[in-house]
């Protein structure tokens, strides 16, 4: 798209509520797959940009610690113990619309010369505009496809969830990225309590079935965080317990 490393797909977030009540939702949503050095550029038009306003807008600002994302994602792997050459990475996240957007979750994917996997940054935000790391690595050895890591939950994310438990973490893609898969589950001792995915296709924008999917799902960004309220509320209703923010 615009001739840089950057790609639209057509997201499919899946969340399943399992504990102590059953609920469940699906959405679709627009999302971008971005290599890291066009984070470092202002570009674009009018209808797709990168670090200036535009109908759809992705900016560095939002992201790692606002500033130069290069320099963050360095700072963020040696910190973590990781000391094996990256030659690249590649940000999955959900753009902003006419300014307007929030990312639950968004995803660093970083390739060795071998277009293997190496680690992955989640950074999770909640509304109360905090973010936290989570740092996904096997040191010198690749990810594999489905393969599990276990991770603290020490984060507020949602009044409906205890800030605790294990994270269990899998990611799935194929060697040209044409589909990518994040799964997120949440154990308490023995019982799983939540199960979400964020699954992406890549959208051929050079078809006219691929443009049709990404008119179907442009806007999708947008209502992010009125389906976040709606979707508290039916859990209210359904009589779930509130957990304060300390």
């Amino acid at each position: 798209m615009l001739g840089i490393e950057c790609y639209p797909y057509h997201a499919t977030i899946i969340h399943k509520r399992k504990h102590p009540k059953k609920h469940e939702f699906r959405y679709h949503s627009l999302q971008f797959s971005v290599e890291v050095g066009q984070l470092e550029k202002v570009q674009g038009n009018v209808f797709f940009a990168i670090n200036r306003k535009a109908l759809i807008s992705i900016n560095q600002k939002d992201y790692g610690n606002g500033q130069d994302a290069r320099k963050w994602l360095r700072k963020c792997l040696l910190n973590n113990g990781f000391k094996q050459h990256i030659e690249k990475v590649y940000l999955s996240t959900f753009p902003k619309i006419l300014g307007i957007g929030f990312n639950p979750v968004s995803f660093w994917y970083c390739f060795d010369k071998n277009k293997q996997l190496m680690a992955v940054i989640a950074e999770v935000n909640n509304t109360f505009y905090e973010r936290k790391i989570y740092f996904i690595s096997k040191g010198d050895e690749p990810i594999l496809n489905g393969e599990s890591f276990e991770l603290p939950k020490n984060f507020y994310v949602s009044p409906f969830i205890e800030v605790s438990g294990l994270y269990s973490f899998r990611f799935y893609t194929n060697t040209d990225a044409a589909v990518q898969m994040a799964r997120i589950e949440l154990k308490q001792g023995e019982i799983t309590l939540l199960s979400t995915s964020i699954s992406g296709k890549k959208i051929n924008l050079n078809s006219i079935a691929g443009l049709k999917v990404f008119i179907s799902v442009l806007f999708m960004p947008v209502i992010t965080l009125i389906r976040i309220n709606v979707q508290a509320a039916k859990l209210w209703l359904k009589g779930i317990k509130l957990v304060k923010k300390e």
